[in-house]
C-alpha cells in the first residue's frame, strides 16, 4: 500500500493504479485470516466503490472491468448475492458493445463460467485476477 501512494502522489491516478487498488481490497477480503464474513464485505464495498469511480473516468478499460467483476465473484463468494457482480456484468457487456473488443467477450463467459460453475471455489482461486503472490506463513 505504501508503494500505491507513492506513485499515486508522484505521478497521480490512473487506470492500472485503480485496477491494481481494486485487486489489493478484494484479495484483502478473500484472503485475510481471522476476520469476519462482515469485515470481508465491507473490504469489498470499498473496492466495488473505487471501481465505480475508476470506471467512471477510464471506462474502456477492459481490466479496470474485469477487476470490478471479480469484486462481485467474491462478493457472490461470500454473501450469495449477485448484486454487484451484476452491476459489474452489465458494464463490462456495455463496454463490449461499445468498444468491439473480442478479448471483451472472452472475459465475459469467462466470469460467466466461474460463476456458473459447480466448482466454483475451485475456479475462482485458479482463475481470479487477484491471486496475487501470497504465502501461507
Amino acid at each position: 500500500e505504501t508503494e500505491i501512494r507513492i506513485f499515486e502522489k508522484d505521478f497521480g491516478q490512473d487506470g492500472p493504479l485503480a485496477r491494481y487498488k481494486i485487486m489489493l481490497l478484494t484479495a484483502r477480503a478473500a484472503k485475510s485470516k481471522g476476520i469476519l464474513n462482515e469485515d470481508r464485505i465491507v473490504i469489498l464495498q470499498k473496492a466495488q466503490n473505487l471501481a465505480t469511480q475508476s470506471i467512471s473516468k477510464y471506462p474502456n478499460n477492459k481490466y479496470l472491468l474485469a477487476a470490478y467483476c471479480e469484486v462481485g465473484i467474491q462478493h457472490h463468494q461470500i454473501t450469495g448475492e449477485y448484486t454487484i457482480y451484476d452491476l459489474a456484468i452489465k458494464e463490462m457487456k456495455d463496454a463490449e458493445d461499445r468498444i468491439g473488443d473480442p478479448e471483451i467477450s472472452k472475459m465475459v463467459s469467462r466470469f460467466e463460467q466461474m460463476l456458473n460453475s459447480r466448482s466454483f471455489e475451485e475456479d475462482v482461486s485458479k482463475n481470479s485476477l487477484v491471486n496475487l503472490n501470497t504465502s501461507e506463513e
